[in-house]
């Protein structure tokens, strides 16, 4: 098993943030077991039970607490990174899991690289495989060819609008909110600006809706 020390240069919102990042946490959600075990992977020593003799098993707990803790985080550092719950509800329905944030998305793509740094890793361009697919989504889509042609959301009715989002008009705003706010996690992965402007301009244009 890997051993990184302890690093001044990190907290465990960095790993855990970067982890939900390396296994797709801007287009999934990732259940806490996984962001568990592969925090572990890469410091065992921060991720493991406490008593010497069961440090070979992974600590479910710190990552928990450390997913509710930057859930909840008022300071604009860290707030509003991750949405999601851990656990199952009392009629056993699984509702594990944990998503980024278009926030989260935009700080993890600039910072990953110092995470990777600290933990030993050697770099790799983590959105280089999904980055020509989701531009390629976004020039399919009728409300953004319609963006790069009129420089503008103007003319973008919100049946487009909500189309692009696959939901209906009449939608309860919190349901289009989270459905806008994945289409922006994804668009922060590509850094392409065209992209995230039109969807800030959307967002601006159709806030009522989300509202």
């Amino acid at each position: 098993m890997k051993t990184v020390k302890n690093s001044k240069e990190l907290s465990n919102v960095d790993i855990v943030v970067y982890v939900i990042f390396k296994l797709g946490g801007w287009e999934k959600k990732i259940h806490t077991e996984d962001i568990a075990m592969e925090c572990f992977k890469l410091s065992n020593e921060r991720f493991s039970w406490r008593l010497p003799k069961y440090r070979e098993y992974p600590d479910k707990e710190i990552v928990r607490v450390t997913l509710k803790n930057l859930k909840n985080a008022k300071d604009p550092k860290y707030g509003q990174f991750i949405t999601g719950r851990a656990g199952v509800e009392s009629s056993g329905k699984e509702v594990d899991g944990w998503m980024l944030t278009p926030k989260g998305t935009k700080w993890i793509t600039r910072n990953y690289r110092r995470i990777e740094d600290a933990l030993k890793i050697p770099n790799k361009d983590l959105r280089r495989p999904h980055i020509q697919r989701i531009i390629q989504k976004f020039e399919r889509e009728k409300c953004y060819q319609k963006y790069l042609q009129e420089g503008s959301v103007k003319n973008i009715s919100q049946y487009e609008f909500t189309d692009m989002l696959l939901c209906r008009p009449d939608a309860y705003p919190e349901t289009i909110r989270k459905k806008f706010d994945q289409l922006k996690t994804q668009a922060e992965i590509t850094q392409k600006k065209s992209i995230i402007s039109f969807l800030d301009a959307c967002e601006e244009a159709f806030k009522d809706l989300m509202n």
